[in-house]
């Protein structure tokens, strides 16, 4: 069974790779699909650093809560900038410490924070006469692959994982259990090769294995 060859560089280049091998260029059309429904998964299941994103602004005075970016997936942090530019990490609390918080403490800071919906609830809640600059780290959905974004951070990486789990998809759509066994196989190594990719690229150096007791020889006491 053909299989498409070379590297893949762009968008285009990856439709063209899976249409081709799959032998269907009359559902080209619906390619872009199977790419996008992929890359929702690698996004959802690698944790890539395309999905890395930044969100700054202030509290609004008087309010108790954000709404969450558009896609977030994760908070990796809070940065919360304080009077004379002090820098403060909001912490994960449950809901009942948030209320009791707002209703204890009027210093305007806020410290405390839980994931409610769409919305980031926190407390104290924000001082109406201070401008309180935050800072947001989180995991998202990163801009998807299309025609007017040809190339990004998971391409790049994962171009393999891509074209399988696109070919995957399209072996379902023309219901070829055979084809769709070989995809498989292809997709599922590939994936958890990304994945272990991007935790090594996540490690600042090699991990370092420090035992939990240490023996002590009361002789050297003496």
């Amino acid at each position: 069974m053909p299989e498409a060859s070379g590297v893949i560089n762009s968008y285009s280049e990856l439709l063209t790779a899976v249409t081709d091998t799959l032998l269907r260029p009359d559902l080209s059309h619906e390619a872009a699909r199977w790419v996008q429904q992929t890359e929702l998964e690698l996004v959802r299941d690698c944790d890539i650093r395309a999905g890395d994103q930044t969100k700054t602004g202030n509290f609004t005075a008087s309010s108790s809560s954000l709404a969450l970016p558009k896609g977030l997936i994760e908070i990796r942090s809070i940065q919360v900038t304080e009077a004379a530019n002090r820098l403060r990490f909001m912490k994960l609390a449950a809901p009942d410490r948030i209320i009791t918080r707002r209703e204890q403490d009027t210093s305007g800071t806020p410290e405390l924070f839980y994931i409610q919906g769409n919305t980031i609830e926190y407390a104290p809640t924000a001082h109406a006469s201070n401008t309180i600059p935050y800072v947001m780290q989180y995991y998202g959905l990163p801009e998807p692959l299309s025609e007017t974004n040809q190339q990004n951070l998971l391409l790049e990486l994962g171009s393999d994982a891509l074209m399988y789990g696109a070919l995957v998809h399209g072996a379902r759509r023309i219901n070829d259990p055979e084809r769709l066994a070989i995809y498989q196989q292809g997709f599922i190594p590939a994936k958890e090769s990304l994945k272990r990719a991007y935790f090594r690229s996540r490690m600042a150096g090699p991990l370092e294995q420090r035992p939990d007791f240490s023996v002590n020889d009361r002789h050297s006491e003496y």
